[in-house]
């Protein structure tokens, strides 16, 4: 995967994963909350908001690699 590929990859992985925690920000606790036919309960809404900064976490984990470990492949 060229450089520029990876670089594009990793802002929107960020990007979808910064919004998704934002939108459950602002609506987790609202009565009735559905997404795609599927209720989301509070629960739910943080086990999703987790793994969306999980998300973000792991694309700061490959940008760093490139700093980190100069033999990769670019």
């Amino acid at each position: 995967m060229t450089h520029t590929m990876r670089k594009g990859l990793r802002w929107i992985i960020f990007i979808i994963c910064l919004a998704i925690v934002v939108y459950f920000q602002r609506v987790t606790g609202k009565e009735g909350l559905e997404i795609l036919g599927i209720a989301i309960t509070a629960k739910k809404a943080l086990l999703i908001m987790l793994a969306a900064l999980a998300g973000m976490l792991g694309v700061l984990y490959d940008y760093n690699r490139d700093y980190t470990h100069p033999r990769r492949d670019v």
